[in-house]
């Protein structure tokens, strides 16, 4: 079965015609579609302009004289759409971006099924069944990015964050993108975990462990540090109603001032330190002889670890800190 389709270019207005043909792929045991530019639309008429390859077999046709039909591909948007309903998202995101939720929304599933940047969504939009189901130019879509005001989102996320489970644990961590661009007030040369010799902008993330969902984010300058950055990031979802967190932190945010902090704040964390700490070899020469003994010996998968637990009282007032230990002496002999 042969049908036309019709592709707009959005730059210079022109519209093409492509000639598909369905035919069923006997190896593939599957539809396979294929198209071929037989011409474009004369802006006047409306008839068809045959390019040069047709112009010899075709006179101009107009689109009724044709069987014609439009395609849109729902594969994506059926199963991205499945779970907007499921997380309630488009009710959410519609109470505080009323103007533009389906934009928004459009743009995720772009970025969802495509995963490449933004100023590839017109070609998609034109395409594809999506939300907001017009077409959305470069253009627009730096303006929609440029109209969201940080009150809404903030306000957002506070909406957000109510889906969680009480019990879910909440892993935090931040990563940082190089960038050439000069127009970014954030982009600025730091720790550049590629190392690359580039400025960067620091992204920081809150996701929930069992959920494996985004909970919370917050940009950053690119020249502050991870350690820097935890007690203003708690101040931020005290702000937002989230209480007593469990946080689970590497060892970039070790520091005294961020364990008093959590401590301050009534917040469980699991977080790495380095071995190399004074407080920490005195913990590890306690159980450097009980490493010979099996009784500590773990399997973990293919590997058996030594894994120990002690108590530690922190600080001046003493407070409780389990400090976990554990040796690895394949991975020792190797390193």
């Amino acid at each position: 079965m042969a049908f036309w389709t019709y592709h707009k270019n959005t730059k210079t207005g022109t519209t093409y015609v492509y000639e598909a043909v369905s035919a069923w792929d006997k190896n593939k045991k599957q539809p396979r579609n294929k198209q071929v530019c037989i011409g474009k639309l004369d802006s006047e008429t409306g008839d068809l302009v045959p390019n040069k390859r047709n112009r010899s077999t075709m006179n101009h046709v107009t689109p009724e004289k044709a069987t014609t039909a439009t395609t849109q591909v729902y594969g994506p948007y059926l199963i991205l759409n499945t779970i907007t309903m499921e997380l309630d998202m488009e009710q959410r995101l519609a109470k505080h971006f009323p103007e533009t939720y389906r934009q928004i929304l459009s743009t995720v599933y772009f970025l969802v099924h495509r995963g490449v940047a933004l100023f590839r969504f017109e070609h998609w939009s034109g395409v594809h069944k999506h939300p907001y189901d017009k077409i959305l130019t470069s253009q627009e879509i730096s303006n929609l990015l440029l109209d969201q005001s940080e009150d809404a989102r903030q306000s957002f996320f506070k909406d957000w964050q109510t889906i969680f489970d009480e019990q879910e644990y909440l892993c935090f961590d931040i990563t940082s993108v190089s960038s050439y661009s000069k127009n970014n007030e954030y982009v600025e040369y730091g720790y550049n975990r590629d190392r690359e010799d580039l400025p960067q902008i620091n992204l920081a993330m809150l996701f929930g462990q069992q959920s494996v969902l985004p909970v919370y984010y917050r940009r950053l300058p690119g020249s502050i540090p991870d350690v820097k950055t935890l007690f203003n990031l708690l101040e931020t979802m005290n702000a937002l109603g989230y209480q007593k967190l469990h946080l689970i932190l590497d060892k970039g945010f070790y520091c005294e001032d961020n364990i008093n902090g959590l401590y301050s704040g009534c917040h469980k964390f699991t977080i790495g330190v380095s071995c190399h700490l004074k407080w920490v070899r005195k913990i590890i020469d306690e159980h450097r002889n009980q490493m010979e003994l099996p009784d500590h010996y773990h399997k973990f998968g293919d590997e058996s670890l030594f894994v120990a637990t002690t108590l530690y009282r922190w600080g001046a007032q003493r407070k409780r800190l389990y400090v976990h230990l554990y040796y690895n002496a394949h991975r020792a002999a190797n390193s």
